[in-house]
C-alpha cells in the first residue's frame, strides 16, 4: 500500500507541469474547495479563490458552462485574481454526492497550447491515464504466472513428502526413499533459484530505473552481448549468426538495456536445438527500431514460444536429467516482455512458414 501511495505522489508534478489543477464548485456555481497547489497556477493562494462564482468571477459564461458539463472541451479567457487574465480549458462533472460540481482546469502556457477548440492539455491527460493503466494491467498479467512457476515445483514436493510419510506409517518400503529425496531437493532448489532470479530482477530494474537515460549506441550493445553469448553457446554448438546491425541510437537506461539484450539472447541460446543457428538483425524503419532473434529449430519437446511468452521464469529443467545441482541461468520469455516494456519497446514471437520462430522486439525512435 505505501508503495502505490508513493506512485501517486510521483505522478502530481507531472500533472503540475502541464499547468493542470482542480477545485470543487456548489450549485451556485461557488468555489468550495481547491488546493494551494491549484491556486497557484491561477497566481494566488486557495483563500483567494474560495466563495468566489464560476461564471461571474471568473469570466466564462452559464452557455460556455453547459458546454464545459457536457464534456466539449475548447479554449475560453479566464480572469485571475490578479486582475490578469489567460486563456483555459475547463473540464466539468457534477460530483458525485451531488451537491456541486467537480472542475478540472488547464491552463494555456507553451508548449501545451490549445488549438481549433481542442485541448492538449486532455489530450496529454488522456495519454497518461492510458499508460499508466496498461502498465497496471500489463503487471497483473505478468506476475500472475509467477504463482504458477511456484506451485508447479511445491506440488511435486508435497507429493513426494506424502509418499514418503505413507510408507513410513504403513512400513511397506514400497517408496524408493532416495530418489524421493532426490527429487524433492531438486525441486526445492528450483524455487530457491525462482526467488533468487526474482530478487536479482528486482535490484537491477530498481537500479535501471534511477538511472539518467542517455543515447545509447545500440548497436555497440548487442555485438558485446552476442560476442560474449557466442563463447557460452559452443556447449550446445549454437552459432549465432547476424545478417545486418545498423547503427542506431536511441535515449534508454544502460543497465535495463543491456539487461534486456542479455536475457533475449540468453533465451534463444536455451531454445535453440544443439547444433542449429540463431540469427539476429537490428535495422531500423519507418521511424522505428527493430531488432529480430530468429531461432532455426527449437529443443525437442518444446512448444512454440509464444506458450512461454508470459512465463517470467524458464519452461522448467530438462526432464531427462536427474542431476539436481542443473539451473537454467536466464529468466523467461515473460521477463523479457518485462524489460521490453520498461525500455518502451513492444515484444511478441511468431512463427515462420519454415518453422523457425523469431522473437521481435521493436521501438519508435
Amino acid at each position: 500500500m505505501s508503495d502505490e501511495r508513493e506512485g501517486k505522489k510521483e505522478e502530481l508534478p507531472s500533472f503540475e507541469s502541464l499547468y493542470v489543477g482542480r477545485f470543487k464548485i456548489d450549485k451556485n456555481l461557488r468555489v468550495v474547495d481547491i488546493s494551494d497547489e491549484s491556486a497557484r497556477i491561477l497566481n494566488c493562494t486557495a483563500a483567494d479563490l474560495i466563495s468566489k462564482e464560476f461564471t461571474a468571477d471568473f469570466g466564462p459564461g452559464k452557455n460556455l458552462f453547459e458546454d464545459f458539463l457536457e464534456g466539449k472541451v475548447q479554449i475560453c479567457e479566464c480572469k485571475m485574481v490578479d486582475g490578469t487574465s489567460c486563456n483555459m480549458c475547463f473540464r466539468i462533472k457534477e460530483s458525485s454526492n451531488g451537491k456541486g460540481f467537480d472542475v478540472v482546469f488547464a491552463k494555456e502556457c507553451p508548449p501545451f497550447e490549445c488549438h481549433d477548440g481542442e485541448s492538449l492539455h486532455y489530450r496529454e491527460l488522456l495519454v497518461k491515464s492510458r499508460d499508466l493503466e496498461n502498465h497496471a494491467l500489463f503487471l497483473e498479467n505478468l506476475f500472475a504466472n509467477i504463482g504458477y512457476d511456484l506451485k508447479t515445483p511445491l506440488g511435486i514436493i508435497l507429493g513426494y513428502c506424502e509418499l514418503l510419510i505413507k510408507s513410513k506409517a504403513s512400513a511397506s518400503g514400497s517408496v524408493d526413499t532416495e530418489r524421493a529425496l532426490r527429487t524433492i531437493y531438486r525441486n526445492c532448489a528450483w524455487i530457491a533459484d525462482i526467488v533468487e532470479k526474482l530478487e536479482l530482477l528486482v535490484s537491477l530494474v530498481k537500479r535501471g530505473k534511477g538511472e539518467n537515460k542517455i543515447w545509447l549506441d545500440i548497436k555497440m550493445y548487442l555485438q558485446e552481448t552476442i560476442s560474449r553469448h557466442t563463447r557460452t553457446s559452443f556447449a550446445k554448438m549454437t552459432r549465432i549468426e547476424t545478417d545486418k546491425i545498423d547503427d542506431i541510437k536511441i535515449l534508454a537506461s544502460p543497465t535495463l538495456i543491456s539487461l534486456l539484450f542479455d536475457e533475449i539472447i540468453k533465451n534463444a541460446v536455451q531454445f535453440s536445438r544443439k547444433g542449429k543457428e540463431i540469427v539476429i538483425n537490428l535495422i531500423r524503419t519507418d521511424e522505428k527500431v527493430k531488432l529480430t532473434v530468429e531461432i532455426a529449430s527449437l529443443e525437442e519437446e518444446i512448444p512454440p514460444l509464444n506458450h512461454f511468452i508470459e512465463r517470467l521464469f524458464p519452461y522448467t529443467y530438462d526432464p531427462k536429467k536427474d542431476d539436481y545441482s542443473t539451473k537454467v541461468e536466464c529468466l523467461g520469455l515473460g521477463a523479457v516482455k518485462y524489460l521490453a516494456h520498461l525500455n518502451d519497446f513492444s515484444f511478441e514471437v511468431k512463427r515462420k512458414a519454415t518453422g523457425s520462430e523469431v522473437m521481435i522486439l521493436e521501438r519508435k525512435v
